[in-house]
């Protein structure tokens, strides 16, 4: 006998019997939705190689194993195992795509509960090539603005992953559409996109945002800004001689982590010297797309600049370190590319262009860091970029003074590893490089490196950090630290913007929104200086202003929190894509990658296994009553 809810039924009321049982058949089921969750959540494979029912291999996989091993504990769990039918087991990977699935839905149902009331939010969406699978997989993450929560938070979510057989813009948005609407998520709710630059994504006519913009023109496109700060940065290093410095660190990396053995005579080196301890005693790859990671490569290699030239003098002139007691063996090729390495990390102008680029890129390391934050606004970012960029600028106006503290650093390190301070040779007919009219090494570099490549890095930074809807950014002005200074001119003036939003809004016309602009201008008059201070953000003001008082502005802080700024959200579920798709894992379909997904990626989400099974029963016809659930 079936019913939708079974502890319901009459049978169930009527008789002892069924009661027992069907508490007996739940906690099985239980069970095994738990061994499910444990493997989705610590990313563990279910599946083994031959893990059917005709199969004699003593290893079926993870989920069998975890189940296996409950069953030594559960005399229940054991007994099911050993004699229920081998076709009714439920454990094949029907029911553990059925159980994956409906524990994605149950994730993915509470992650949208953080959309009740106002229900605006914003998508982040980027795709990526499963070089596993060999195809193309496009992510979709909502941000959102939590007012379940006292104080409210902004929450960088993630939905789903899909594969997607073109990356044309439209196909692109039509899936993401698709999406939407499969989730029920409103597509007129959504007040922001943010994508990377590529024409597929953000031309306005035929991208993706163009077509999004064309279902709902408030939905504003955010080219992601640490995209744009990696894009400035990499324009900046293409200058010959930071360029060829970067080569020169990449060949290094490439020299000692493709061969064991030249990374463990490294490490040997370091060992033996034994006058710096260090934890790390390997170097750091060059990243083509996170600029974080470059700003580590240099920090280590600056620690590590003289351990790499000994370690490339030892391979040359093989044994030339008495206290290595291994007999280190080095062939013709070795040599010939230690050599290369050589003689270019002791020429002078590698040597001082990396000191001053590690210099400036670490002046806008703390920008990269905090753009990758989940809760930062546009308001905090603007206000950060403008800061780092007033920065480079003090560099620039400054810069004889700032070279000349990295030309003395450059010094230093020269002098101790007995580099000859000099500059290149110079002719009359020299195209590839700048012929500096001076025989002062300190003038020469500081023209042809720093000041070169600040111009270049201001120029891109100020181009490219133009702001996309200058409307979006009308929303900070109602900070106290804007309301108070603007004038009669200014506050309609910013009445008339905010009503792109004239939908959102409970006023009537423009003349009621500039009313309310008025009251609240006076308000953060009145405001103490130390709680204007404190309300330095988007979000901290939106949990300060009373919406009764200030309906619209209460409304426009809120459009304003969830309008998003990167997509590092979409770049961190790409890496939870590649520790679970992996070769073993290649043929995975979407429906249980996103499951999967959704359960590793949101590992701090508490999963109630009694809801999966309730879902899980409703889901088909089970005998609950049987002697056997599964019979």
């Amino acid at each position: 006998m079936t019913s939708e809810v079974p502890s319901s039924s009459l049978p169930y009321k009527l008789n002892q019997q069924n009661q027992t049982q069907y508490q007996h058949n739940i906690r099985l089921l239980e069970k095994i939705v738990d061994a499910v969750i444990l493997c989705g959540k610590q990313n563990i494979p279910l599946r083994g190689h031959r893990d059917d029912s005709t199969s004699d291999s003593s290893n079926k996989g993870n989920f069998l194993a975890i189940l296996q091993l409950l069953a030594k504990h559960d005399e229940q769990l054991m007994s099911h195992l050993q004699t229920a039918k081998k076709n009714a087991l439920y454990t094949s990977k029907t029911i553990q795509n059925e159980v994956i699935q409906l524990i994605g839905n149950h994730i993915t149902g509470k992650i949208l509960k953080g959309l009740q009331g106002r229900g605006f939010y914003s998508i982040i969406a980027d795709e990526v090539t499963d070089k596993y699978a060999n195809k193309e997989v496009l992510v979709l993450c909502l941000r959102f603005l939590d007012t379940r929560e006292n104080p409210a938070t902004i929450k960088e979510e993630f939905l789903d992953f899909s594969n997607i057989g073109r990356t044309t813009g439209e196909a692109i948005a039509d899936k993401l559409i698709e999406i939407l609407r499969s989730l029920a998520i409103p597509i007129e709710n959504m007040r922001g996109q943010a994508y990377d630059g590529a024409a597929a994504m953000a031309s306005e006519k035929r991208g993706c945002q163009g077509r999004m913009k064309s279902l709902n023109q408030l939905a504003l496109f955010t080219h992601c800004r640490s995209h744009v700060l990696n894009l400035s940065v990499a324009s900046a290093c293409k200058l010959p001689l930071v360029r060829n410095m970067i080569d020169v660190l990449n060949s290094v990396f490439i020299f000692f982590d493709s061969s064991p053995k030249r990374q463990g005579f490294f490490e040997n080196i370091i060992e033996n010297d034994g006058s710096v301890d260090f934890s790390k005693k390997k170097l750091v790859g060059l990243c083509k797309t996170r600029w974080v990671e470059r700003h580590i490569c240099f920090d280590v290699f600056y620690t590590m600049y003289k351990f790499v030239i000994k370690c490339l003098q030892h391979i040359i002139n093989q044994n030339l370190d008495e206290s290595t007691s291994e007999d280190w063996s080095w062939d013709r090729q070795t040599k010939v590319t230690a050599q290369g390495l050589l003689a270019s990390l002791t020429s002078f102008s590698v040597l001082i262009t990396f000191v001053f680029v590690r210099y400036v890129l670490d002046t806008i390391k703390p920008l990269t860091l905090k753009l990758q934050k989940r809760d930062i606004d546009i308001f905090t970012a603007s206000k950060l970029i403008e800061e780092h960029v007033d920065r480079i600028k003090e560099i620039r106006t400054a810069v004889d003074t700032e070279f000349e503290s990295c030309f003395e650093d450059a010094k230093q390190i020269a002098d101790d590893l007995d580099i000859v301070i000099k500059i290149p040779r110079v002719c009359s007919k020299q195209q590839h490089r700048e012929n500096v009219s001076t025989t002062n090494p300190k003038d020469y570099y500081r023209s042809v490196v720093a000041i070169p490549f600040l111009d270049f890095l201001l120029s891109e930074l100020n181009s490219r950090f133009q702001k996309e809807d200058l409307v979006a950014y009308s929303i900070c002005t109602l900070l106290p630290i804007n309301m108070t200074n603007l004038s009669q001119e200014e506050l309609s003036k910013l009445a008339s913007e905010l009503t792109f939003w004239e939908s959102d809004l409970p006023c009537l016309s423009v003349k009621d929104l500039e009313k309310e602009l008025a009251d609240w201008k006076r308000y953060c008059v009145n405001m103490s200086k130390e709680t204007s201070e404190k309300l330095c953000n988007l979000i901290f003001l939106f949990n300060f202003v009373d919406g009764d008082v200030f309906p619209n502005v209460k409304i426009l802080l809120h459009i304003g929190c969830v309008l998003p700024i990167t997509t590092c959200e979409a770049e961190r579920s790409f890496s939870g894509l590649r520790r679970i798709k992996s070769y073993m894992r290649s043929t995975m379909q979407e429906d249980r990658l996103t499951g999967l997904a959704l359960m590793h990626l949101h590992h701090s989400l508490e999963i109630d296994q009694k809801e999966i099974v309730q879902s899980f029963i409703r889901q088909g016809k089970r005998r609950l009553f049987q002697s056997s659930l599964f019979s």
